[in-house]
């Protein structure tokens, strides 16, 4: 088993960035302000184990746009626009790799095809940012009607840089799928894909049964004689 690829939107200067795994080996070449140093602190924020990792300089500013826009109509599928997502895609899995991916597994039909993982760095909840954002404005407006932009935003990027807003609000999620089964084909995916590896605990759990019960025959016949 090996990572195959990684795949960066929205992270700093990378909006749409995929990057080819080597076997032993993987170089970063490009001019300076390129996007390298980017890749590595996208790889280190979102596979890191600080959980403030993230910060508001981490989006594109191409994307500020459309983060202000979003607090206008709080559509769920505008977040992946301009949310930083990492893609991993694995792939020559063995055998002897499934006890180590088990829980990623997507299905029981699954047959070793190449698995990706997304990890997205999200509102946790969009309806609690929406009431917190509005509160917040609210009390602006309320308090200084000319309030200067600058010192008080009222916008929604302006909101999440206030103190840890960002790291309040915005969590880490993830999905899994493989290349015939992609993350849209259903809402409760992850909820599928609990009860899928239930199954597969269950079966496993049942083959070792077997399989002992198996062993433990020739003792037994040993001992009657």
């Amino acid at each position: 088993m090996q990572i195959s690829k990684i795949n960066i939107k929205n992270f700093r200067k990378l909006e749409d960035c995929t990057i080819s795994i080597f076997d032993k080996t993987t170089l970063f070449v490009g001019a300076n302000n390129s996007g390298k140093t980017s890749a590595m602190y996208c790889l280190m924020a979102f596979l890191g184990n600080n959980e403030k990792r993230f910060k508001i300089t981490d989006f594109p500013l191409n994307k500020i746009n459309l983060i202000d826009n979003f607090s206008v109509a709080w559509s769920i599928d505008e977040i992946q626009n301009f949310c930083p997502t990492l893609e991993i895609s694995l792939d020559d899995i063995q055998d002897s790799d499934l006890p180590k991916i088990k829980h990623i597994i997507p299905s029981l039909s699954w047959n070793n095809e190449e698995i990706s993982i997304r990890l997205i760095f999200e509102p946790n909840d969009v309806d609690i940012l929406k009431q917190k954002f509005n509160e917040y404005v609210d009390s602006i407006n309320s308090l200084l009607t000319d309030a200067d932009d600058l010192l008080f935003p009222r916008n929604l990027w302006g909101f999440l840089k206030i103190g840890n807003n960002l790291n309040t609000f915005l969590v880490f999620k993830h999905i899994f799928w493989t290349q015939i089964q992609q993350p849209e084909t259903s809402k409760n995916y992850l909820n599928i894909l609990l009860m899928e590896y239930l199954k597969l605990v269950l079966y496993r759990l049942k083959e070792a049964s077997m399989t002992l019960m198996i062993k433990a025959q020739p003792q037994q016949v040993y001992r009657n004689i």
